[in-house]
């Protein structure tokens, strides 16, 4: 009888394709005063689900989300979109602060995209990776000054904050993310 219960269980866990166990996750949860707080992703971590901040203006939309890229390093997220072609934003002028200290980047990616079938926005998709060891983060702030500019004119933000936490949590793992 307990081997056909095990079965069974074994079975529905197989075919929902969803495993859920518990985790902790240290990790740089937002400052909820700078903005939305968001999800970055469908399935994963639950507790901490909100690790992302957003801000939308009639303008555009601006997220921003911290990253730990492996045990040495880490980056940072940004994307932005807009109904316009009216945002730029210079990747190589975000100021991020780690402990209250400037850091230079190591490098950059970014990927434009123009409107198209299925997406009705101009976006951009910017990663900006630092040699700072992520261990050695306990506050992070991200700044944009004049690296962002709306129709050609600097645009204003007030810094992104974040805060190195570890939070015991749940992770949930699906075939379906």
């Amino acid at each position: 009888m307990l081997t056909r219960f095990f079965t069974v269980v074994g079975l529905a866990i197989l075919l929902s394709g969803c495993v859920v166990y518990p985790s902790s996750r240290t990790y740089l949860a937002p400052n909820p005063d700078d903005g939305t707080l968001s999800r970055s992703q469908g399935c994963g971590y639950q507790k901490t689900k909100l690790d992302t901040l957003s801000r939308k203006t009639k303008d555009y939309y601006l997220e921003v989300k911290p990253n730990n890229s492996n045990e040495h390093s880490f980056y940072v997220h940004v994307y932005v979109q807009s109904e316009k072609d009216i945002i730029s934003l210079n990747a190589s002028k975000v100021v991020i602060l780690v402990n209250g200290k400037p850091q230079e980047p190591e490098h950059f990616t970014v990927d434009k995209r123009q409107p198209r079938r299925g997406s009705e926005y101009y976006s951009a998709f910017i990663n900006i990776f630092y040699p700072t060891n992520f261990d050695s983060i306990q506050t992070l702030s991200v700044e944009f000054g004049e690296s962002m500019k709306l129709n050609g004119s600097p645009e204003e933000q007030t810094p992104f904050r974040f805060e190195k936490q570890t939070v015991s949590d749940f992770y949930m793992a699906s075939i379906n993310c």
